[in-house]
């Protein structure tokens, strides 16, 4: 029995820290698992950031 809900449901697709990575939003009668399958398809279409290391300025003595 579908029943037809108001309003809306955000979804967060993040890694192990907590860091949001696909972002969603559906109604709020979509099954929270019908929306994840997109998430991650698409999460799979996006390419990682290139991580560039700091290199640390030397300490002045003064």
């Amino acid at each position: 029995m579908d029943r037809v809900k108001p309003g809306s449901k955000m979804h967060v697709l993040s890694d192990a820290n907590g860091l949001p990575l696909v972002v969603g939003v559906s109604s709020a009668n979509t099954h929270d698992s019908e929306a994840l399958k997109p998430m991650v398809e698409q999460k799979a279409t996006i390419r990682p950031a290139l991580l560039t290391s700091r290199s640390s300025a030397p300490i002045s003595e003064g």
